[in-house]
């Protein structure tokens, strides 16, 4: 009786057991099969063919519009143009019709982005002398400052928060979220480390929970709660605009790469990035209705050169276009020239052009071939070195490589981003930007045969957010554009690091310096009030400005200002840029974008 008990309780548990089997193999398999299938649907997504819209010209003026914003609705589009001879924000429809101008005001107006109820636009403006944010209703009127010191507003799709961006401690730019019933309780929600450089150009989610946003190489995603950011792309080159889909699933961004300006997009969780536009006319700064149905953005043709300038006998010559050649720095004796060039890769790297009485002789030749992309040449006063900075994924380090070619030496060798070397007149030091103590400061180092010769030293203290260190002619001080409250001046700081900065102008709204040697003034690419951006000549005795004469102009106030002179005084060297674009819109059935 006991061997048949056992045997009876033995063979339903092991039928029993058996069962457990089945049912843990077929839950297996349903779960295999279950990913499988997700694996598929995510593999068939990011398969899915890239959205095709009706694209159709908004606008056609003969000088710059662009930075569109979509209505809501998806019928008007805010946009910036200088139609007027200043930056002013318009709307105009997208059927046609009549174009608004919503604002008249002398700042400089730009940025717009709607309101979800479409009732009025924020927008950026600089008419209080600091760039703020601003609102204006959706037929014009007086604007209502928002925001003091704020860029790059975006109305969350309930209409009750605004994301922006403003400055932290280091003088960069991050995205801040704060309730507009009550702005002044703003919340940081990236760092220093979340993004190279400055973090702009935020969007939301459709749902309201999620930000992207714009760093110098990369684009990011960051919950509007406060948790840690994500990065979605790398290598992004550039780009400030990204729109959601209307459904989420994707981010819509401009990027530089594959050697043009154009735009792209990427699921929103991460994945391959996908070009949509061909990229022939710089297209950038998208922008998506709710209903996916349009999706406006703005091409942009450069119509910029550089040109070589012989300052004895004023004749000029335009050597380049400035997809193919930036930020030229000339050799002491203004024989030779070096520039960034994409000549030979889709990489930046810098190249050497030789010079005959102010004009090129021969063809370029190529001095660097790294992975990354150099900026910022200058030459050594004796001209033997060049020494420049390379971006090669997240760092940015100073380098040094031999005139007409050879092996680089990195001078700089440090987690915080090092540019804009500049050589004092000896040639023992390097000065250069660094953020390694958390702010821009001004740096400076001893070199010997192009490479490091001790340790570094801060020669500022991180009160203002410093650019483009020159030299004074006899090396006492180091000139350089600092930034406080959105303000660009030129400052001094003696070179031995023994007394405070201090500022020396007052209002120029400088971009890059000089020291000119042959006349112991500094020049800028400022505006001093303007509505173009010129060369000016500074005493930096008394900060005083003066046009520098023969008269340069680079552009309107939001040219680059890139310029340099030679150690002798007889070449100048500048960007002339005068860019010019329209604003299109893409059209499809509702949910298309």
């Amino acid at each position: 009786m006991l061997g048949r008990t056992i045997s009876r309780n033995t063979i339903p548990g092991r039928r029993k057991t058996r069962g457990l089997c089945v049912v843990a193999i077929v839950s297996a398999v349903a779960v295999v099969a279950g990913l499988a299938a997700l694996w598929v649907v995510r593999t068939r997504r990011a398969e899915e063919p890239l959205p095709v819209g009706i694209p159709m010209q908004i606008t056609s003026g003969v000088g710059w519009e662009g930075e569109p914003a979509m209505s809501p609705g998806g019928t008007r589009v805010a946009y910036v143009s200088d139609e007027s001879g200043n930056d002013d924000v318009y709307v105009a429809d997208v059927l046609g019709g009549r174009v608004l101008q919503l604002t008249t005001d002398p700042g400089m107006d730009f940025a717009p982005t709607w309101f979800p109820d479409g009732s009025a636009v924020a927008f950026v403006s600089d008419r209080t002398g600091t760039r703020s944010v601003w609102k204006v209703g959706q037929f014009g009127g007086g604007a209502t400052m928002l925001l003091k010191d704020a860029e790059y507003p975006a109305v969350s799709p309930d209409g009750t928060r605004i994301a922006f961006s403003r400055s932290d401690c280091s003088g960069g730019l991050r995205v801040w979220v704060a309730p507009l019933d009550d702005p002044s309780h703003a919340m940081m929600l990236t760092m220093s480390k979340h993004g190279l450089w400055d973090h702009i150009g935020a969007a939301w989610s459709p749902d309201g929970r999620t930000l992207s946003y714009s760093a110098h190489a990369s684009l990011w995603t960051v919950s509007a709660e406060g948790s840690a950011p994500r990065r979605l792309t790398r290598n992004r080159k550039g780009g400030s605009g990204s729109a959601w889909s209307s459904d989420g699933r994707y981010i819509y961004f401009d990027s530089w790469r594959d050697g043009t300006l154009a735009l792209w997009r990427v699921p929103s969780r991460g994945g391959k990035p996908q070009r949509l536009t061909q990229g022939t006319g710089w297209e950038s700064e998208p922008s998506v209705s709710v209903d996916g149905s349009r999706l406006a953005y703005s091409t942009g043709n450069p119509g910029s050169g550089v040109v070589l300038v012989d300052l004895d006998t004023g004749q000029q010559t335009a050597i380049g276009r400035m997809r193919l050649l930036l930020l030229a720095s000339l050799s002491p004796d203004g024989g030779r020239m070096v520039f960034m060039s994409q000549r030979w890769d889709r990489r930046s790297e810098l190249a050497e052009q030789l010079l005959d009485g102010g004009v090129p002789s021969g063809p370029p030749r190529r001095l660097t071939d790294q992975e990354g992309n150099a900026s910022h040449p200058f030459y050594s006063p004796d001209g033997r070195w060049i020494a420049y900075y390379l971006v090669n994924k997240e760092r940015r380090d100073i380098w040094v490589v031999p005139t007409g070619g050879g092996q680089p030496f990195q001078f700089t060798d440090d987690p915080g981003q090092d540019v804009h070397p500049a050589w004092s007149p000896d040639g023992s030091m390097l000065a250069f930007i660094s953020e390694r103590a958390g702010t821009r400061d001004v740096w400076a180092a001893p070199v010997r045969e192009g490479k490091p010769a001790g340790e570094p030293r801060r020669l500022t203290d991180g009160s203002t957010s410093a650019i483009s260190p020159v030299w004074s002619p006899d090396g006492s001080e180091i000139a350089f554009v600092g930034s406080a409250d959105n303000l660009n001046e030129v400052w001094l700081v003696p070179s031995d690091g023994g007394a405070p900065a201090r500022q020396l102008t007052d209002g120029v709204d400088a971009a890059r310096i000089r020291w000119d040697a042959a006349t112991g003034m500094i020049l800028a690419s400022a505006t001093c009030g303007e509505e173009r951006r010129s060369l000016w000549a500074v005493s930096p005795e008394t900060g005083k400005a003066e046009l520098f004469e023969p008269a340069v102009v680079f552009g309107t106030e939001r040219a680059y200002g890139l310029f340099d002179l030679s150690q002798e005084g007889r070449l100048l060297v500048f960007s002339q840029e005068n860019l010019s674009g329209d604003v299109w819109v893409s059209e499809g059935p509702p949910g298309t974008y």
